[in-house]
């Protein structure tokens, strides 16, 4: 059910995003003025904050001027804010971005805790109040949230929170918010998942599955309610539940009606949870203290960001598996070098390793050289590594190598040929005339040729908890497949099931990369897979 709702929502934006199908940017401002969803804006410009912020930061970076000074900091918030309104995404960050924006507000409308906590703290395990204010920006569903956690923060005097002290916390502020009036408080926080699903799909949607049913009541600890529908689920034998049905389940229609009301309360009859004033009181909530691990492994982490930044060796550590493991990406390292120098490869190959942001923004850093091979195909050509020379001075910069194919054409300039086109299917035809534009002919990439090295082991380690069978039959079953769409369904469901953080940077950099499996023209991913950016 998600998933067709999901792509029915992408198209439904897409469509009125890029009605001129001779778009090659999309400027922020005229973004902003289109009936889309409120959140999809904002994810976008959230986005373009992240951009301001970086800028910001290598603008200010100097120690020779006083940036603080109320009369230059008011010209550089002007600065920026000028800026702000010529921000322009091309058509594959877009498209990138837009499924992110919805995966994560669909995700989060039926999963808070756990969305909020992985988006969290994707990177560490102790992040900055500030963090969290800047991320609830991007959610526009149960503002009790917001208000509830900024309270807290402010009451408790905090500065930085744990993994562990913010699960504790929203789990008793929804503890609170169901405390009174709990079935119907449940029912208007189904109202809400309903809304927006209708709002998704551009029909009214009144029943849920019972996967997302379930799931919904899990995350918010519910589990006297999930009890209720499992025993009616087993005797109603029912994979989708209408309002009516989750009514009479909620008040006990199927066992007892100890709850139940005089009259029956319909679909119109409840208001979402967002038309609900909450006020919640958080001065006796305790999250406790952050544990000591907890500081010391946050202190770690600041540090090795501080290194990276600055260009400074890596901390020793006692940590002998991290050495080995270092050691063995080294000696894999080398042997890769070996091969590649004695044997060229002829396939369209990704330098692997995006930086990523917490958005999942690709860094870029410095354009790929790309040959054309001789006596290919027109379609055909690869991305090489600079050859190594035997003179002690090669001079590489003398022989730039201008690629020839139509995969470095500016996107969507050339119309495709003229088709008939059937009104009921404009999504689908904006969405094939998108696919063909940054899709490859030939057949599709191994990924197991196109992950290795140093990224491979990062995702083994890092998502697979070092697991590299289930990771080899992960990438078969990839390979199998033969669209971007079921792949990345297939990603989500595995990431779900395994319990893998999908807004982590090695999550964000593997789908990167099988993208690329199936659009080697999209050059915006293309160009920043490189091995040297992805520690």
């Amino acid at each position: 059910m998600l998933e067709d709702v999901m792509d029915v929502f992408i198209e439904r934006i897409r469509k009125k995003v890029l009605a001129n199908q001779k778009m090659n940017e999309i400027p922020l401002a005229y973004l902003m003025t289109l009936d889309i969803p409120q959140s999809i804006k904002h994810f976008f410009d959230q986005e373009v904050e992240l951009w301001i912020r970086e800028e910001e930061e290598k603008f200010t970076s100097s120690d020779r001027f006083d940036y603080d000074l109320p009369e230059v900091r008011v010209l550089i918030d002007r600065i920026f804010d000028i800026l702000k309104q010529t921000a322009r995404f091309t058509i594959p960050k877009f498209n990138q971005l837009l499924e992110r924006a919805v995966k994560l507000q669909m995700n989060f409308v039926i999963e808070p805790h756990r969305t909020l906590t992985q988006f969290l703290f994707k990177d560490s395990n102790i992040i900055s109040t500030i963090e969290v204010y800047d991320t609830l920006k991007y959610f526009f569903q149960f503002e009790y949230y917001k208000e509830a956690i900024s309270d807290y923060f402010n009451n408790k005097y905090m500065k930085e929170i744990s993994q562990d002290q913010f699960v504790t916390l929203i789990n008793k502020i929804d503890e609170k918010v169901f405390a009174e009036n709990r079935v119907e408080i449940t029912l208007k926080v189904i109202k809400t998942i309903m809304n927006f699903l209708s709002e998704a799909r551009g029909t009214e949607v009144t029943s849920l599955s019972a996967d997302v049913l379930l799931a919904a009541l899990k995350d918010r600890n519910l589990h006297d309610l999930v009890k209720r529908f499992e025993n009616a689920q087993q005797q109603i034998q029912l994979s989708e539940f209408s309002f009516d049905e989750i009514e009479s389940i909620l008040f006990g229609r199927f066992e007892e009606a100890l709850e139940s009301p005089a009259e029956k309360l319909r679909f119109e009859d409840i208001e979402s949870i967002e038309q609900e004033e909450l006020r919640i009181e958080v001065d006796d909530i305790e999250v406790g203290e952050t544990p000591l691990e907890q500081q010391i492994a946050g202190a770690v982490e600041e540090l090795e960001k501080v290194d990276e930044k600055i260009g400074a060796p890596e901390l020793e550590t006692d940590d002998i598996e991290e050495e080995e493991d270092e050691e063995e990406f080294e000696e894999e390292e080398e042997e890769l070098e070996h091969e590649e120098m004695t044997t060229p490869e002829k396939d369209f190959e990704l330098i692997e390793e995006p930086a990523a942001d917490m958005s999942g923004e690709l860094i870029e850093e410095q354009p790929l050289t790309v040959a054309e091979e001789p006596g290919a195909e027109e379609e055909s050509f690869s991305i090489v590594e600079e050859p190594v020379e035997s003179e002690p001075q090669p001079e590489v910069e003398e022989q730039p190598a201008e690629p020839q194919t139509p995969a470095e054409e500016p996107m969507l300039e050339q119309p495709p040929e003229p088709e008939p086109v059937k009104t009921s299917k404009v999504a689908d035809d904006l969405a094939d005339h998108l696919a063909r534009q940054i899709s490859g002919e030939g057949p599709l990439q191994d990924l197991h040729t196109m992950i290795k090295g140093r990224t491979r082991k990062k995702i083994i380690k890092k998502l697979f908890r070092k697991d590299e069978k289930t990771y080899n039959e992960f990438i078969d079953r990839l390979n199998a497949m033969s669209s971007w769409k079921e792949a990345s369904h297939f990603i989500d469901d595995t990431f779900y099931e395994l319990n893998i953080n999908p807004y982590s940077k090695e999550a964000i950099t593997f789908s990167d990369i099988v993208y690329m499996r199936f659009f080697p023209k999209d050059k915006y991913i293309g160009q920043n897979l490189e091995e040297d950016k992805f520690d």
